[in-house]
């Protein structure tokens, strides 16, 4: 006990060095506590050492199988590692891991790392399977604006324009839930473009612009709206 909350005062110092060997101490004494092998991984990391937080993090998710976490953890240095696939793998882990579940942070949970197992499958290219992660997780959570968006986001990135009608309805969903989502305005002009809606297109942008002036994406909204408007008179 006392090494632990010695372990939890460096971190919460960010004396990493001084905690990676506090952890270390205290897997000696308990190789079967995973909790603090976890701990070690993020310390390990912050402490510029990704080889040993990858090692300790694929420890723990053997140590602890269907600890959601774990999975989760051992996916996000990968990624850091660029290991696209295999942190996609240990994403879904997780989710079917969340899926068995019925606390009412699952939801939560789940869409979060929903965005970063799609962020990894698009690295490599994989719409087809993006595309069915996300046909599940709206089917799975059918009220969730956030799930309506991502799927919006990846049905925009298809290969066939058949793809951009359900784009388009896939935001508007997103919106009805969630009026806030106005970043989804900016994502439909460029689809109601292709789509030959250049009115609504113009609508979209005019809302983006007004609620967002100071969104990064500013400018880029501008004058995809003044290129419409001087192609239109």
């Amino acid at each position: 006990i006392a090494l632990k909350a010695q372990a939890e005062t460096q971190i919460s110092e960010k004396d990493w060095k001084a905690a990676r060997v506090t952890l270390k101490k205290i897997i000696i004494g308990h190789p079967d506590d995973a909790d603090a092998v976890i701990k070690l991984a993020y310390v390990a990391d912050m402490d510029g050492d990704l080889d040993e937080a990858l090692a300790r993090a694929k420890q723990a998710a053997v140590m602890v199988p269907d600890n959601a976490e774990a999975h989760r953890i051992l996916g996000r240095y990968m990624e850091k590692n660029r290991d696209p696939r295999a942190a996609a793998l240990q994403y879904e882990t997780e989710l079917d891991i969340l899926g068995k579940e019925n606390a009412k942070e699952v939801k939560k949970q789940s869409l979060a790392i929903e965005g970063a197992l799609l962020r990894t499958i698009m690295e490599f290219g994989d719409f087809k399977k993006a595309e069915a992660l996300t046909k599940t997780i709206t089917k799975r959570f059918p009220n969730s604006a956030q799930a309506h968006y991502n799927r919006g986001w990846i049905l925009a990135q298809g290969p066939e324009a058949s793809y951009i009608k359900s784009a388009i309805a896939e935001y508007d969903s997103a919106l009805k839930l969630d009026s806030k989502l106005v970043q989804a305005h900016f994502n439909l002009a460029p689809l109601l473009i292709k789509a030959g809606d250049h009115g609504r297109a113009q609508s979209e942008l005019k809302t983006f612009i007004e609620a967002c002036p100071e969104d990064p994406d500013i400018e880029s909204a501008k004058k995809l709206l003044s290129d419409i408007q001087s192609k239109s008179n």
